[in-house]
């Protein structure tokens, strides 16, 4: 008679696994409760994704980077600077960098640019490599936040409130469409955050299941 007994262990890195024993040996079985896993916040410039970074890190314990910040320290430069060159530069430079932190990162939140989303394939490369968050915030929120935030901000720098909010609704119209297809919305005005947190991982969960 063959005795084998089954271990569970739920650790967050790498990988929480399945030990069984039998007869001396060991065999291990990926079993994921709560995940090496990515987590994409995408938005508006001003919706809060530095804020919530931090909040969704440490909830979720997972390293958080700052798509904008890794860009200026990979390219030695601002992201003002990097503008300057052309915006179309600037998002090549962003791709390559966000599909470096896919390539390279197991377990972390990334917060990224507000176009991110928006241009070529990344959008469909962060949805098929992790979760997506929308932070929904509302123009006129945005826009007052702006107005207490000194981070530079190409598209939106030198102008007056009233500019903002109308460049900001523009800006909106063209991309919610994409920000729209996130995984997950956070109304981030109304929304409890604990709520948002148990839908991460339940759809992280249920992906785990359909890849075991």
């Amino acid at each position: 008679m063959i005795f084998c007994c089954a271990i569970e262990i739920c650790v967050k890195q790498p990988y929480p696994v399945l030990i069984f024993q039998e007869e001396g040996r060991i065999t291990l079985f990926l079993k994921v409760y709560f995940y090496a896993m990515l987590l994409f916040l995408i938005g508006m410039p001003g919706a809060g994704k530095t804020f919530w970074l931090k909040q969704f890190a440490r909830t979720l314990q997972c390293q958080m980077i700052d798509l904008d910040y890794f860009i200026e320290q990979q390219q030695g430069c601002t992201i003002p600077e990097l503008f300057q060159k052309g915006e179309n530069h600037f998002r090549q430079v962003e791709q390559e960098a966000l599909f470096s932190l896919i390539q390279t990162q197991q377990n972390a939140v990334i917060a990224t640019g507000g176009g991110a989303a928006c241009f070529g394939n990344n959008l469909k490369e962060m949805k098929q490599n992790g979760l997506t968050v929308y932070l929904n915030a509302s123009v006129q929120e945005i826009c007052h936040r702006l107005e207490q935030d000194a981070t530079a901000r190409p598209l939106l720098d030198q102008l007056s409130f009233d500019e903002r909010l109308s460049r900001l609704s523009e800006m909106l119209a063209k991309r919610e469409h994409y920000y729209r297809q996130s995984d997950i919305v956070f109304h981030t005005e109304t929304d409890n955050f604990a709520d948002i947190i148990k839908q991460i991982q339940s759809r992280q969960q249920q992906n785990n299941s359909n890849h075991v």
